[in-house]
């Protein structure tokens, strides 16, 4: 790729979960291989800051909400012209493709999809649930590329936009780097992993209806009757009372841990016996890759999208159907006593969820 070449990537912040972090580790892939690359933000703030790399330039629009950033983002691409402007989020698209427009500029535009769209529309009021789909419907036409990040969420995103499936793209999150393995070397505070008694499974996301770690939970009830059992729940959010109120009802309180968000759980997850993803929809979830590079064992839903497609059918993990309390707890009962070796699956993670192979996959696309 020459190196004139100018790559953006915009965002709303750096707060947030996935989607921001997978903006920031392709960035830093891109600015390793000398392309200059501006990360263009909303508002320079969030907690992922502090991993962008010297080499990425953080353009900071100073605008308090994503909506008031068109102007300065049509400021931005009539100044700088960067050849390609990735957007990931349906709001941040709709934003680049207006802020094209608005602007004249030739800066061709690549929207990233980075959910299952027809399961998180399930979730918001109706009125909602309309200004979003047919935004997308509009917007997503409009862009030079559109890009899912697995086959499954591709394949929703065209049932439910009526889009051209060949159209679409599928280019994996850039979950596995270096620093993963890095951090996961780090010292850890929480006593059940760090004086370890028991097998101990973690789990992490957002406290939120999507994640579904109530399931998890009942499960866990379900082995801790047979077996001694901890169990970490990584997160923060709206169902953290619901969640602590369905452990002492079940009498788990004293081996539930809901420690709340962290910034990284590499550490602690490389010390876990296993980990378990009990979510109702995704799109590719990273912490299961993560789990999976850092050769712990790992049970998922087989919900919508992405576990199914990141190990393969069962061949990776174990897969249970999504609400099934009772397929999970024997799912965690044959891992925990079978001690499966990971080493092929964490082969598999680093390789096809690389951030380097991501990056070669975008950079495809921009030539």
């Amino acid at each position: 790729m020459s190196e004139n070449k100018k790559i953006a990537l915009f965002m709303p912040s750096l707060y947030g979960g996935g989607a921001e972090r997978m903006m920031v580790n392709l960035a830093n892939e891109f600015s390793r291989r000398e392309i200059s690359v501006d990360l263009v933000l909303a508002k320079k703030e969030g907690k992922y800051l502090s991993e962008v790399e010297e080499g990425v330039n953080i353009v900071d629009l100073n605008a308090g909400r994503i909506l008031l950033s068109l102007f300065p983002l049509i400021f931005y691409l009539r100044k700088n012209s960067p050849d390609t402007l990735i957007a990931s989020m349906e709001h941040t698209t709709i934003i680049a493709v207006l802020a094209k427009f608005l602007s004249f500029s030739r800066t061709k535009i690549i929207a990233r999809v980075a959910n299952t769209l027809s399961c998180s529309l399930q979730g918001t009021k109706r009125h909602k649930r309309y200004i979003r789909k047919y935004g997308a419907y509009i917007f997503y036409r409009l862009v030079d590329e559109l890009v899912a990040n697995s086959e499954g969420s591709a394949d929703d995103l065209s049932r439910t936009l009526n889009i051209d499936r060949g159209g679409i793209k599928v280019i994996h999150n850039p979950t596995v780097t270096d620093g993963i393995f890095e951090r996961a070397k780090e010292s850890i505070g929480h006593p059940w992993l760090k004086d370890k008694e028991e097998p101990v499974i973690i789990s992490a996301g957002r406290l939120h209806d999507q994640k579904d770690f109530s399931t998890l939970i009942k499960a866990f009830v379900s082995r801790r009757r047979k077996e001694p059992l901890k169990l970490i729940i990584f997160g923060e959010g709206e169902k953290r009372v619901e969640l602590q109120a369905l452990a002492e009802e079940l009498g788990v309180m004293k081996s539930v841990s809901l420690p709340g968000f962290m910034d990284d759980i590499h550490a602690y997850l490389s010390r876990a016996d296993l980990f378990v993803l009990s979510s109702r929809w995704e799109g590719l979830p990273n912490v299961l890759i993560e789990a999976m590079a850092l050769g712990v064992p790992v049970i998922s839903t087989d919900c919508p999208s992405g576990p199914r497609e990141i190990l393969e059918g069962g061949k990776y993990g174990e897969l249970v159907p999504v609400g099934d309390h009772k397929a999970m707890a024997d799912a965690i009962a044959k891992v925990l006593r079978d001690k499966p070796d990971t080493g092929e699956a964490s082969e598999h993670a680093k390789r096809t969820f690389s951030a380097r192979r991501s990056a070669d996959l975008y950079l495809e696309l921009i030539r």
